[in-house]
């Protein structure tokens, strides 16, 4: 049996296919591995975020003692009031990009779930509240991020300024 130029042509073709099917699996396991690596980074990003704000309360006591008056709705100093503004956009600014990477699926809701839950639970503090009114006021966040966190603002009476 003698093979013809157009059998050693219908042989390449098949071989190409094959390469290109081993190809095709190898970007899709690649692909694949990518996304997996994305996602436990930012998930540990996300993490050391929140714990990097933690310590900086840690080694500041009166920063501390303050965060604590705040979250137990006691009264704060107008010396103090700068301050706690900083403090409470700072925790929106992470919660904001951290609910963006969940968006796009890069952190995974066992991070963010629990993450929105608490912020949920943190704007409901008066004192907060008023200052996360008056930064919706301002435009700093996404309309978008207001609306996912303020999604129960009636099960936590949290005001939400004028848009």
């Amino acid at each position: 049996m003698t093979m013809t130029l157009g059998d050693l042509g219908n042989i390449g073709e098949f071989i190409g296919s094959v390469g290109v099917i081993v190809s095709l699996v190898y970007v899709g396991l690649q692909l694949k591995m990518t996304r997996q690596s994305e996602r436990a980074t930012s998930a540990w990003q996300s993490e050391k975020t929140w714990a990097d704000l933690n310590w900086e309360l840690t080694k500041e006591p009166a920063l501390a003692r303050l965060t604590a008056q705040l979250l137990n709705g006691e009264s704060i100093e107008e010396s103090e009031t700068a301050q706690t503004n900083y403090f409470v956009r700072t925790v929106m600014q992470h919660a904001q990009s951290q609910y963006y990477l969940n968006k796009e699926g890069i952190l995974p809701d066992e991070i963010w779930v629990p993450r929105l839950n608490w912020l949920r639970q943190f704007v409901s503090v008066p004192t907060v509240a008023s200052i996360v009114a008056n930064e919706r006021t301002q435009k700093i966040f996404s309309e978008e991020f207001w609306v996912k966190i303020m999604e129960r603002e009636e099960q936590f009476n949290i005001p939400v300024g004028r848009k």
